[in-house]
């Protein structure tokens, strides 16, 4: 059975953060990046329930970058 997997938006709205601060703790590896996939020439990250708890432990810590 295949994990569930989210979009950049779908996570950033769970946590009530902007896709841009996400993008943000990856740049400056405060979080992990999740499985990425290619589609044309965008990339598409493939969030999963783990990798939305890192961010959300993230975002708990507080503070910006």
């Amino acid at each position: 059975m295949a994990k569930k997997t989210y979009t950049t938006s779908e996570v950033a709205d769970k946590l009530l953060v902007s896709r841009e601060t996400l993008y943000q703790w990856m740049r400056s590896k405060q979080i992990p990046e999740p499985k990425q996939i290619k589609l044309g020439k965008k990339t598409q990250y493939l969030w999963t329930d783990a990798d939305i708890a890192a961010a959300k432990d993230r975002k708990l810590k507080g503070g910006q970058s």
